[in-house]
């Protein structure tokens, strides 16, 4: 690769030396090719194929297209070989070694990308690039320009996947009886005026020989890869928030009456984002892209966090006389959720209550159509609670008022004073009303927020160990 560049940078300069006039250029341009035929492959030893020794240097990535599949270089191969119809003798031209001419006035190998999406021509294309032949036949040529080729891609692991793309060229033509590709001896992938790309970083090269259907064969693989930066921004970061956001929804107080609006927003807004960010994903169904069957994951979690707050917001609403079943009673008892936000505990909801006395003739409706005497009676001292000798009995179609006939004091009591009575009651179903629907919501509020953070911290994980890996 060093002999190549010197003589290379050779090729563009005519070097001066003692005795050598542009005469003798001349005369060595016309001597040497007189005989010359540039349509016969120059073989001095016909028996065996003519070596050419072929190696690569890249420029730059101009861009890789994930959709199209395709990968477009500017990049070019430097080629050497042993032209058997041109010598000369340097020491009669003035001490001339080596002379610099147009491609089109010597044989080269037609060397064409096979795998290119565009026409199917020589790498070259019109373009004369110039080659450099020694006074032995030793001759280097170095041909390049914009390739576009086809190349597999692999979106599995985006934004942060990497993509191998191989170019591969053939001697379009000529089998291996005619020419043989090798590989040059040293740098075979050369780099010295490569700029980098601000979306592909190059990670690894690979160039090598083949033989394939009578044919010799030159393959480089490209290893690129792909600069997370900007979609980790732009896609990954929003769906971290949407995600995350989502479950909020359970802390918002029911009777707010927000939280179904709410969630139905996150969820079309998130939509709504799947579908902008669903053109800057690669489409690609073999393999498929993780982050976007990630996403489609959180979008149907974000659909049941909408259904469960539909059934949340229906059990908070129930009416309290409806028959409550152990399943429920069971996740009320298990996962109490008081919310201190809120005061969800009605008089015959609860089963200790402030209340006075006169509530008390009024909740067991003793003071209802005089069916018994009063608790109470005013007197100049204040209330007095005054029971009769003999207590009365409920008729058959009067409320029970109690299993065990309760006993009052003669103590006069004050009737503003409160006192802690234990007011539960069982209602016509025999459920105890201490357990309420609006519990059974609570509680199934701090299930469903707990269960749907377990389930996406999972499912961001999953995809951030199998991207990574």
């Amino acid at each position: 690769m060093a002999i190549f560049k010197i003589l290379f940078v050779a090729s563009f300069l005519i070097v001066a030396v003692q005795g050598q006039t542009l005469a003798n250029v001349y005369q060595l341009h016309s001597d040497v090719f007189a005989n010359y035929n540039k349509e016969v492959i120059p073989n001095a030893n016909r028996s065996n194929p003519m070596d050419i020794q072929i190696g690569f240097f890249l420029l730059t990535i101009t861009k890789f297209e994930e959709i199209d599949e395709t990968i477009e270089v500017n990049a070019g191969l430097f080629t050497s070989w042993n032209d058997g119809g041109i010598s000369w003798d340097p020491t009669q031209y003035g001490g001339k070694s080596s002379l610099s001419i147009l491609q089109s006035n010597i044989w080269t190998p037609p060397l064409v990308l096979v795998n290119n999406v565009e026409d199917l021509k020589p790498i070259e294309g019109e373009f004369q690039f110039m080659s450099t032949v020694l006074y032995n036949g030793l001759t280097f040529w170095a041909p390049g320009g914009v390739m576009k080729a086809k190349c597999t891609t692999d979106i599995s692991k985006f934004p942060f996947d990497s993509q191998t793309c191989t170019l591969q060229f053939v001697t379009w033509g000529l089998t291996q009886a005619d020419v043989t590709l090798s590989l040059a001896p040293t740098n075979s992938f050369d780099l010295t005026f490569f700029v980098p790309n601000s979306n592909w970083k190059l990670t690894g090269n690979r160039p090598y020989t083949y033989s394939l259907g009578g044919y010799s064969g030159y393959n480089v693989d490209i290893t690129i890869q792909r600069e997370p930066l900007y979609f980790l921004l732009m896609v990954v970061c929003p769906t971290l928030l949407f995600s995350l956001l989502n479950p909020l929804v359970f802390l918002l107080p029911v009777e707010s009456g927000e939280r179904i609006s709410l969630a139905m927003t996150i969820l079309l807004s998130y939509a709504i984002f799947l579908t902008l960010v669903s053109a800057a994903i690669p489409s690609s169904s073999n393999p498929m892209c993780i982050l976007l069957i990630m996403m489609v994951v959180i979008i149907i979690v974000s659909g049941m966090i909408v259904f469960s707050v539909i059934i949340i917001y229906a059990i908070y609403c129930r009416d309290e006389k409806q028959k409550m079943n152990k399943l429920w009673r069971a996740i009320a008892t298990k996962f109490p959720w008081k919310r201190g936000d809120i005061d969800s505990q009605t008089a015959e909801e609860t089963a200790i209550e402030e209340a006075t006395w006169r509530d008390v003739s009024e909740k067991l409706g003793l003071h209802r159509n005089n069916l018994v005497q009063p608790l109470y009676e005013t007197k100049d001292s204040g209330y007095t609670r005054h029971v009769s000798d003999n207590t009365r009995q409920v008729s058959d179609n009067s409320r029970q008022v109690s299993d065990n006939s309760r006993q009052v004091s003669d103590e006069p009591v004050d009737e503003n004073k409160k006192t802690k009575i234990n007011l539960s009651r069982s209602d016509h179903t025999g459920n105890n009303t201490s357990i309420s629907w609006k519990d059974v919501a609570h509680s199934l509020d701090m299930l469903s927020l707990i269960s749907s953070y377990v389930l996406i911290i999972l499912i961001l994980v999953i995809f951030f160990i199998v991207v990574r890996s």
